[in-house]
């Protein structure tokens, strides 16, 4: 939605929530809630929480799924 322009249609608020509620007590994030969490989900977890505007996590391009502050170093 994002790379499209319309991240409007995502309820935040409720994205988050989901994102949190499948977060291991350890810290690794699942693919739903009481699920063993993995590195991919953990990522993406991550980044959508980036994308949602978390304020601990660096901006996130939602392109190159990466930084934002990598890819002004790669695109210069």
């Amino acid at each position: 939605m994002y790379m499209i322009k319309r991240s409007d249609y995502i309820n935040k608020n409720l994205l988050l929530k989901f994102i949190t509620d499948c977060q291991d007590e350890d810290g690794g994030i699942a693919d739903r809630p009481g699920n063993q969490p993995d590195v991919f989900h953990t990522f993406f977890g991550l980044a959508g929480m980036a994308l949602l505007g978390n304020d601990k996590l660096n901006e996130f391009d939602p392109f190159f799924a990466i930084p934002t502050t990598i890819v002004n170093k790669i695109i210069k």
